[in-house]
């Protein structure tokens, strides 16, 4: 891919907007386009937890480290106030094989360098004296951990790259990808044409609808998540907490959130009261005080996850100017890939980093239909 001069970003989540922001900052002329608002889906409805604890594969663990690191620098670059908390996470599991398992994780993510340490009862409930942990046949403590509120994080990255020239365009979706002889020249709207030298197509869980403007099968499955949001409440907790099949986190603004493991994860998009309490009830086993938390609102966020649960990052081989960052853990990944993806199309130099995330691993899948 050579240097671009007119690069079009397809979607303002959180991705989309690190990308947008670096793009700038690398003087590109970049317009971002929205469907909607900014963060409005995905990054809007995501439990925000900023990790590379969950990399069981040490490349994907040293990209998610590089990104986390980066996130603790950028209230300084981009002089702005945004919402990220650094307590750590806590992890416990109750039953002697799970315990087998946790264990071994810790030893293996100290090996990588990782502040990992693990506990016992007694310390976790003294890390979190309103946590009541029940059975506990091991915890950790992982102090790396963080997390987010997306909606800020968007925030800063738009105001810094709109006051670095590039254009944001709220409540304007695509409708077709322009090409000519196989390079991407533009993109659609409802209302016009818009000229383009690449095309980052950066619209998470609609990437695939995307992809297919341009003939592109992007392989995914996106898969739905429910999340609960209770009322503010007084301070509870201060770490991400992940007792057995949970986990939940309190925001800055007292209101607590809740979600189900990625393991009880379902096909439901349920977003009954009725679904949301039994939530609240099962959680209030670890923290008392959700037993009567008032549910405020219940969140559907669907994950865009790509076919083998990794990212695919960079451009298409079969159509010059088409480039793809779609992928789970966007809200972890973002800084890094914004930085990583500006890179490539500013230079036109491909990046070492992203060499596992190209989508030519699918094969056939990534040539462009009939």
């Amino acid at each position: 891919m050579g240097m671009a001069q007119r690069v079009v970003v397809a979607g303002a989540g959180i991705v989309g907007a690190a990308i947008t922001y670096y793009l700038a900052r690398a003087g590109v002329q970049v317009i971002l386009l929205e469907r909607e608002q900014p963060g409005r889906k995905t990054s809007n409805n995501s439990f925000a937890w900023v990790n590379a604890f969950s990399r069981t594969e040490r490349s994907y663990y040293d990209f998610a480290r590089r990104s986390v690191e980066i996130y603790k620098q950028l209230p300084d670059e981009l002089g702005l106030e945004m919402e990220l908390h650094w307590h750590g996470g806590l992890h416990w599991v109750d039953r002697p094989e799970a315990a087998a398992a946790l264990r071994a994780r810790v030893q293996e993510l100290r090996s990588w360098g990782h502040s990992v340490e693990m506990i016992s009862r007694d310390d976790l409930v003294a890390r979190e004296p309103h946590i009541r942990p029940g059975t506990v046949a091991a915890a950790c403590y992982s102090s790396f951990d963080g997390a987010v509120h997306p909606p800020s994080v968007i925030r800063a990255f738009l105001q810094r790259a709109q006051a670095l020239g590039a254009e944001v365009r709220t409540d304007t979706g695509l409708i077709g990808i322009e090409s000519r002889q196989g390079r991407v020249t533009g993109v659609r709207t409802s209302t016009e044409i818009i000229p383009a030298d690449v095309v980052v197509n950066a619209a998470g869980a609609d990437a695939a609808a995307v992809g297919a403007m341009a003939g592109i099968r992007i392989p995914m499955f996106p898969k739905p998540g429910t999340l609960v949001l209770t009322v503010p409440l007084p301070p509870l907790v201060r770490a991400v907490i992940y007792p057995p099949n949970l986990h939940l986190r309190q925001q800055a603004d007292g209101r607590m959130l809740v979600g189900e493991s990625w393991s009880m994860d379902t096909e439901d998009t349920d977003l009954s009261l009725t679904r949301a309490q039994g939530l609240l009830a099962r959680a209030s086993a670890f923290l008392p005080e959700l037993a009567q938390a008032p549910v405020e609102t219940v969140k559907l966020g669907v994950r865009p996850m790509p076919q083998d649960e990794r990212p695919i990052i960079g451009p298409v081989p079969t159509l010059a100017g088409f480039y793809v960052a779609v992928m789970h853990s966007g809200v972890t990944l973002a800084p890094l890939v914004g930085q990583l993806v500006a890179q490539e199309i500013s230079t036109g130099q491909p990046s070492p980093l992203l060499a596992n995330y190209r989508i030519e691993r699918f094969g056939v899948l990534a040539t462009p239909t009939p």
